[in-house]
């Protein structure tokens, strides 16, 4: 039997051991600080001749999701702000210091400014550690897959770049001091919380060696678990790879701005739904919408009222499709909504104005310097220039019969998503299709007969069926289900 002291000191060994392995990691005192593992990692990518270089360029190939994202060479500064993006196709992009451009003016350069600002700074990652309106925090001990790293949170201050509300926590090589991975958000073209709803992290692999600054020439991209401290999924997102690094000098570049070339404006602040997402959530649900309620509560039918005028003074032009997309669903939802509200209470939406369902004919809808009517926003607009026949079933006419209200703003990020929940639910639902046992027919909407032409199907049991589980049969003869215009009201 073991002395009683060594058996104890295993004992604590053991426990020890094993509250390190918890998914918690919940980290004892360190001896390091922020300041020693900024030093020790620097030291470790060769800091010192880092400071001699002036130019750095290198060759620079990006995949996500199998498809090529860059492909071309970098050239950027080492000590200041400046960098350029030679594309493979003759295309350039470049950043003076305040302003990206794009050369030949007319060139397509789709996140021109996100590239030749993000890929230079990724490489530059182990010396851009420090600086004016850099934070560094959090000195830790934290897991990469299970392996313990010394780690340490970057943020910034506010005039920081473009994206200043980015963040990157550092997983340092307990034995080489290197980085091994740097997770992060990116806020460019999007809110902070749709951006921390999923961080990704960057693994660095193939360190250049001897006294040249250390730089990474393989990338693995990964969606990332902080709770957990694991990359998530089998294969990663995407992947890198960094060659012909050279250093050059200032007389050999030239970072000045061709004559031909158009600016790259930063994308618009992402369009906030949290008012509207927050009244969505208090006064819809699956059986219809809550207008008694709503109605009564003066502070958020005003709040409705104050968001129609909010979404009219918004310039959509610099929006991508998605953005847009989503935008005229919930302009049509809310200003419906508000139709309700204007006339209520009543019994349904065709009987406001002095015609059946002259409501949806009405300019009512303000966005920019032009009067909409709900038909302009959905025909007009969403039907046109962003047809998707599923937005059939986004966008609430207010009626028992119409596909139900989501209890949710669209969002660009996830519009196909929502698109798709829409549409199945319908599909499966008792509005959409019902089968007439017994007599080889079966009901539709009538939905499927106003617009047959943007369906695209033979019956509407082939458009169904792409959505449900089980599916209708081909082949019945059809009727039609009397569309119900009583106010999609709940308690």
């Amino acid at each position: 039997m073991l002395p009683n002291i060594l058996t104890r000191l295993l004992s604590i060994l053991a426990t020890s051991l094993l509250t390190f392995s918890t998914s918690a990691w919940a980290l004892s005192p360190l001896e390091f600080t922020a300041d020693s593992i900024t030093e020790d990692t620097q030291e470790a990518h060769n800091l010192s001749t880092w400071w001699t270089k002036e130019i750095v360029q290198a060759d620079v190939v990006i995949d996500f999701g199998g498809k090529r994202m860059v492909d071309g060479t970098f050239t950027f500064e080492a000590h200041g702000p400046r960098a350029r993006f030679d594309r493979a196709d003759g295309v350039s992009v470049i950043y003076d210091g305040q302003t990206a451009w794009v050369t030949p003016a007319e060139a397509e350069a789709p996140m021109g400014r996100f590239h030749v600002l993000t890929w230079p700074w990724f490489i530059m990652a182990p010396f851009k550690m420090q600086g004016d309106g850099i934070n560094l925090t959090q000195p830790n001990l934290s897991p990469l897959n299970g392996k313990a790293h010394k780690s340490l949170l970057q943020t910034f201050g506010d005039e920081m770049g473009d994206t200043p509300d980015d963040w990157y926590r550092f997983f340092i090589n307990l034995k080489t001091d290197q980085i091994d991975g740097m997770s992060y958000i990116v806020t460019y073209g999007k809110d902070t919380e749709t951006a921390n709803e999923q961080p990704s992290i960057i693994r660095y692999f193939d360190y250049t060696e001897g006294d040249a600054p250390r730089i990474a020439q393989r990338y693995e991209f990964w969606y990332w678990d902080p709770e957990s401290g694991t990359t998530v999924g089998d294969l990663p997102k995407g992947t890198g790879a960094v060659t012909k690094i050279a250093y050059l000098s200032n007389a050999e570049i030239d970072f000045t701005v061709p004559k031909d070339a158009r600016e790259l404006k930063l994308p618009p602040e992402p369009i906030n739904y949290s008012v509207y997402a927050k009244l969505l959530e208090t006064y819809v649900s699956r059986t219809g919408v809550k207008y008694g309620a709503w109605f009564n509560n003066k502070s958020d039918l005003k709040a409705l009222g104050n968001l129609l005028i909010k979404f009219a003074e918004i310039d959509l032009s610099d929006y991508s499709k998605e953005e847009q997309a989503a935008f005229y669903i919930n302009l049509y939802n809310a200003a419906m909504l508000q139709a309700v509200f204007d006339n209520y209470p009543l019994d349904s939406v065709k009987d406001i104005g002095l015609l059946p369902f002259s409501i949806f004919r009405k300019n009512f809808i303000r966005q920019g310097d032009r009067k909409l009517s709900l038909d302009d926003v959905e025909k007009g607009i969403l039907l046109q220039e962003f047809f998707d026949s599923r937005i059939h079933f986004a966008v609430n006419c207010a009626s028992e019969s119409c596909p139900p209200l989501l209890a949710k703003p669209f969002t660009a990020k996830k519009l196909d998503a929502q698109l798709e929940a829409q549409t199945r639910a319908f599909a499966k639902s008792a509005r959409g299709a019902r089968v007439i046992m017994g007599k080889q027919r079966i009901a539709y909407s009538e939905l499927f007969k106003w617009y047959q032409d943007d369906f695209d199907v033979e019956s509407p049991a082939e458009y169904l069926n792409r959505y449900r589980e089980m599916p209708l049969p081909i082949g019945y003869d059809t009727d039609w289900i009397d569309y119900d215009w009583s106010l999609n009201s709940t308690l």
